[in-house]
């Protein structure tokens, strides 16, 4: 019989799982839709933007069907992890207008509580 907090947790790493492998699949999309214009004015190169977010959003599209087949549930930590470093290095290295700048410790902030807290919550379960 299974446990309701492992299963519960791994409801929770699906939904995760599966909200972040529908927001890198928009992201990789919103790419394509950047006018040149605006494309020649912005310091993050669209072609990198568009490879990294379609990688992300099938990385966690398979780990959503994994963990949908009852499959260890190691990866997805690995992968949520491996996100919240990615996301943190590029705010670092793309936050370059003054804007940006003053803003950077809020959104580095933010995306630890968004992508952390959950994390440890789900295996404090």
């Amino acid at each position: 019989m299974t446990n309701p907090a492992t299963s519960k947790r791994r409801w929770w790493l699906i939904v995760l799982c599966g909200l972040l492998a529908l927001a890198q699949a928009g992201a990789a999309l919103r790419v394509l839709g950047v006018p040149p214009e605006l494309a020649a004015q912005i310091s993050l190169w669209l072609p990198l933007e568009f490879v990294a977010g379609g990688l992300w959003a099938l990385l966690f599209a398979v780990i959503t069907v994994n963990l949908l087949r009852k499959r260890a549930v190691q990866p997805a930590v690995y992968a949520l992890g491996g996100f919240l470093i990615y996301s943190v290095i590029r705010l670092l290295l793309w936050a370059q207008a003054d804007y940006d700048q003053n803003r950077l410790p809020f959104l580095v902030f933010m995306t630890i509580c968004l992508l952390v807290f959950p994390l440890a919550a789900l295996l404090r379960r």
